[in-house]
C-alpha cells in the first residue's frame, strides 16, 4: 500500500584478528510506522563464515497480534511489539532523565523466533571513554536475560546510551563462557544534535 513508513537499519560485523578467524556479518532491518515505531515488516540478513547463512523476513499485524516468518510460521505476538532494531530506536524516544538506579524498561519484542521481552535495568549515568571521539555521559544498563547461554551469569551483558539529545549506542560490553567482547561505536552521522563528547 501506499503507507509511509521509516526504515530502520543495524549493521554489525567482526573486525581485527576475530574477523580472520571467524567471520560474521548481520544485518537487521524494519520498516515501521513513523507514529509508534511498530514494525510493520522486518528483515534478518546473517552471515557466519561459509557455514551459515539466514534470511529471514517477518510480516507484523499488530491488529491481530500475529507475525509470520519466512522461517517458522505465524506466532502470537504481544501487545505493542517490536522487532530489535525498532525497539531500540523506540528507547531513543523516551525520557531517560528522570530514571533512578534500578529503574527498569520494559518492551515486548519478537526475537531468534520467539517473543522475548526485553528489559533494560538502570544502573547509573557515567562518563564512558571512547579512543576517537574522546568523553562522554551516558546512561548505563544491563538487560535482563532469562537464561545465561553464553554468557557468564544473566546479567553479564552491559550496554551505555549517550545521556543527550541523540541517545545513541555508545559501548557494549559482555561476559562469555569463552571470554569477553566490547563494542563501541566507531562513527555516526546524520544526527540532529552534535554529539556531547568531550576531551
Amino acid at each position: 500500500n501506499n503507507e509511509k513508513l521509516m526504515h530502520l537499519v543495524a549493521k554489525g560485523n567482526t573486525v581485527g584478528i576475530i574477523d580472520k578467524i571467524y567471520h560474521i556479518m548481520e544485518d537487521y532491518e524494519a520498516w515501521s510506522s513513523p507514529e509508534t515505531l511498530l514494525p510493520k515488516r522486518a528483515l534478518k540478513n546473517v552471515r557466519e563464515s561459509a557455514e551459515y547463512k539466514r534470511y529471514i523476513t517477518y510480516t507484523f499485524n499488530h491488529d491481530s497480534h500475529k507475525v509470520s516468518s519466512t522461517h517458522t510460521g505465524e506466532h502470537s505476538i504481544e501487545n505493542e511489539c517490536y522487532d530489535i532494531v525498532a525497539a531500540c530506536f523506540k528507547i531513543r524516544t523516551m525520557d531517560l532523565s528522570n530514571l533512578k538506579p534500578g529503574d527498569k524498561i520494559k518492551l515486548n519484542t519478537f526475537f531468534g523466533e520467539e517473543n522475548w521481552p526485553l528489559v533494560l535495568r538502570y544502573v547509573c549515568t557515567e562518563d564512558v571513554k571512547i579512543s576517537k571521539h574522546g568523553k562522554i555521559k551516558c546512561y548505563k544498563f544491563v538487560p535482563m536475560v532469562e537464561e545465561a547461554g553464553v554468557f557468564t551469569d544473566k546479567e553479564a551483558l552491559k550496554m551505555w546510551i549517550s545521556a543527550d539529545g541523540n541517545k545513541i549506542p555508545i559501548r557494549a560490553q559482555c561476559s562469555l563462557v569463552l571470554g569477553s567482547a566490547k563494542i563501541d561505536i566507531v562513527s555516526y552521522q546524520g544526527l540532529i544534535h552534535t554529539p556531547a563528547f568531550r576531551k
